[in-house]
């Protein structure tokens, strides 16, 4: 057994401070596989499946508070907008906001798109 070998059920924290649990061992793919984020878990057991394209942003941006208040699903577009365009806050209201604006300028970015390439709404 390798030195670093951790069992199922073994929680760590990651260098960008999310906390990871061992699912499985299976040693036929990268240990990578292995894993999984809390964070998606718990929003899994309040919400149901993730969306495939959604990521979960921390409202607080504390990864550690996995409260399901605190958790939110939204598109990578969403995601994008949120976190390089517009910017983040340390404050959770306005961290609200924020993410109601990502979804804005994401759904006006996908239209804006569909116009220039002549298609209408699906």
């Amino acid at each position: 057994m390798p030195h670093n070998y951790k069992p199922i059920g073994s929680v760590v924290v990651d260098a960008n401070g999310y906390i990871k649990i061992k699912t499985r061992d299976d040693r036929d793919v990268p240990s990578r596989f292995n894993w999984e984020f809390l964070h998606t878990i718990m929003y899994e057991k309040y919400n149901g499946p993730l969306p495939e394209g959604y990521v979960i942003n921390f409202i607080d941006r504390n990864p550690m508070n996995l409260s399901k208040d605190n958790l939110v699903a939204i598109s990578k577009a969403e995601h994008y907008q949120a976190n390089v365009v517009i910017g983040k806050s340390d404050d959770p209201e306005l961290n609200k906001t924020i993410i109601a604006l990502a979804k804005l300028r994401a759904k006006t970015n996908e239209a804006t798109e569909r116009m220039k390439n002549g298609k209408k709404k699906d």
